[in-house]
């Protein structure tokens, strides 16, 4: 039972981590995506 619970607690931490990392590098892509319209369209 005790080997269980920790599986399950390892992986739920590691869904949290693989989740924040997803989000952050989503927001990092929006946010260059957003800087570089811009330079595109400067230079498009």
């Amino acid at each position: 039972m005790k080997d269980s619970s920790a599986g399950s607690l390892v992986l739920r931490a590691y869904s949290l981590k693989l989740e924040a990392f997803l989000a952050l590098s989503w927001g990092l892509q929006l946010k260059t995506r957003s800087f570089l319209s811009p330079v595109l369209g400067l230079t498009a």
